[in-house]
């Protein structure tokens, strides 16, 4: 059986050297400073969304509301969610896209990831959710539904 290590990390010499360098190049005397520095020059993580439901086909009545459910990550304030309605023809291939939502606040909506879209003035015929995420540096994710609704 290997010896467990009780010690911190081990950081290999030539990356000692590099960190050390960067550290130095950027100013920094901490290694918080270091990793704040690196921040600013990264930039914030991407945003990500996923899209929860509808997760299984459905058929509803023109004009019926449609429940449109997701989770988000949105790290930097102004970034915001839209839901699209994707029309597809008869063998599932998209047609038009239709926006539900738009601009919906994705930082400050908390556990509030949802949305009843109102399915009136949409043509029937079969569709796709999609929930789109977009943030003020214009990063975006996208997240698309397998789930078919019907107007009818």
């Amino acid at each position: 059986m290997p010896a467990m290590r009780t010690s911190r990390s081990h950081m290999c010499g030539r990356c000692a050297v590099a960190l050390s360098l960067m550290l130095m190049i950027g100013g920094c005397t901490e290694f918080g400073q270091f990793l704040e520095r690196l921040f600013e020059i990264e930039g914030p993580p991407a945003p990500g969304i996923v899209l929860l439901s509808p997760s299984s086909n459905t058929s509803v009545a023109s004009g019926a509301t449609v429940t449109v459910r997701w989770a988000d990550v949105a790290t930097v304030d102004g970034t915001v969610v839209s839901v699209e309605f994707i029309q597809l023809d008869a063998n599932n291939n998209p047609v038009t896209t239709f926006t539900m939502l738009t601009g919906r606040d994705a930082f400050a909506d908390d556990a509030g990831d949802s949305f009843d879209a109102d399915t009136t003035g949409l043509f029937n015929a079969r569709y796709r959710a999609a929930v789109v995420i977009t943030a003020p540096d214009g990063q975006t994710a996208r997240s698309e539904s397998t789930a078919i609704i019907i107007i009818q």
